[in-house]
């Protein structure tokens, strides 16, 4: 079961490190209701589109998943299909407002891993930092 962005098969993996939370949709409304996104008449508080990754049946319905998860606090998930090329340019571009991704592990998460959520690797390149993740309070990876 996956518990955070590093592989628990990896040699290098701490189950201290990240846990996934439960879903807490509760709790994600009463943070919504705060920021100011109030439900309209059908429940809908805002609309996001996701750019679905274009490799597979496993990645579609993550998708819709990720739609219904979103729904029950009130926020309406349009997927938005594509090609693989597409996808990637987009990607690289930031050309999208949600999307999913794989990240391989080879062996070690520094090579793998911390390409993707390390500050100084925030770049417009396909599978860098493209979701331009960055926790000045985190620790470093290198």
């Amino acid at each position: 079961m996956a518990t955070g962005p590093i592989a628990s098969t990896t040699p290098f993996y701490d189950p201290a490190v990240a846990k996934l939370q439960t879903l807490r949709s509760a709790e994600g409304m009463q943070l919504l209701d705060a920021a100011g996104y109030a439900p309209n008449a059908k429940g809908v508080r805002f609309t996001i589109k996701h750019l679905i990754v274009p490799y597979g049946e496993v990645y579609t319905r993550l998708a819709e998943y990720f739609r219904s998860a979103m729904q029950k606090v009130g926020i309406e998930v349009v997927l938005e299909s594509t090609d693989s090329g597409a996808w990637v340019s987009r990607l690289g571009n930031w050309d999208y407002e949600t999307t999913g991704n794989g990240i391989s592990q080879f062996g070690d998460p520094t090579i793998g891993v911390e390409r993707s959520y390390v500050s100084s690797n925030i770049k417009k390149i396909p599978f860098t930092n493209t979701s331009g993740y960055s926790n000045p309070e985190g620790t470093s990876c290198s």
